[in-house]
């Protein structure tokens, strides 16, 4: 990540960072586990503190249940069919809380 960072300042580009939201209890095969949770809470510390970004949008804090450690049920519904989400795939209001935050981070 900081090898591509570097290159991308060096080209003259701004580099905006995001965290990764939880999948934590995620129905989804290969997500939702413990281990794949506290990767992905070590990161998003790294992403956050590192100062290797001109902006941050701390996607995790918009769209995860601080209570549950997973994604928001506000989130977590399939708005197309209206079946339950898988706990990974945001609907259209998770989008538009993702395009919100980074929205936010960069101005």
């Amino acid at each position: 990540m900081m090898d591509v960072i570097h290159r991308l300042r060096a080209a003259g580009m701004q580099v905006i960072g995001a965290t990764l939201p939880s999948a934590f209890k995620s129905t989804r095969q290969g997500h939702g586990r413990h281990i794949q949770n506290e990767k992905r809470k070590a990161l998003n510390q790294f992403i956050l503190s590192s100062g290797l970004h001109d902006a941050v949008a701390d996607i995790d804090q918009v769209l995860t249940n601080s209570t549950t450690g997973c994604l928001d049920s506000l989130f977590d519904y399939d708005s197309t069919l209206g079946e339950p989400g898988d706990g990974v795939h945001p609907n259209r209001a998770g989008h538009a809380a993702i395009a919100n935050e980074i929205w936010r981070a960069i101005t």
